[in-house]
């Protein structure tokens, strides 16, 4: 019934590009656009209405969809794509980070000079270990290192299945 450029400019007008349900119904333009040969076939065929803009608005040409070019334009609407784990994780407004809404526990950081325990210190003399529920790694001088500490205990105590 419609080329793909036509129906590409049908979508448009009513916002359905950007979205799944229809937005907003106009499309102003001037007859030296590109695509107003389609816009006048869509009018043709009953599925657009035009009319012309006032001079403050800059004069051309509003064009809007009809109740058959929005019901057509709606039925041909593609199917939605699937989320992504993370577009999923932005919608669900759970206040936890991206890990921890997969489930993922990130181990944290431990800082210490000499026995004494110094939380966000990042001296070069510091040693450092990582940490979890799943295990805690040696003391090293080198987060290299202690990452290295960190996934060998978790290895060493992972429980039986």
């Amino acid at each position: 019934m419609t080329t793909p450029a036509q129906l590409e400019l049908l979508r448009h007008t009513l916002g359905l590009n950007r979205n799944q349900a229809p937005s907003r119904n106009y499309f102003m333009t001037d007859a030296a656009s590109s695509g107003f040969a389609d816009l006048i076939a869509l009018t043709e065929a009953g599925l657009m209405a035009k009319s012309i803009n006032p001079e403050w608005l800059g004069g051309g040409f509003n064009f809007s969809a009809t109740v058959e070019g929005r019901a057509y334009a709606v039925g041909m609407q593609p199917a939605p794509k699937k989320k992504s784990r993370y577009e999923e994780f932005l919608d669900s407004d759970c206040g936890y980070s991206f890990a921890e809404w997969l489930g993922i526990d990130v181990p944290r950081r431990e800082y210490s000079r000499g026995r004494y325990q110094i939380p966000y210190s990042h001296s070069p003399r510091d040693m450092v270990r990582l940490t979890s529920e799943r295990g805690t790694g040696e003391w090293a001088t080198t987060l290299k290192e202690a990452k290295a500490n960190y996934k060998n205990a978790i290895r060493t105590t992972r429980f039986p299945v």
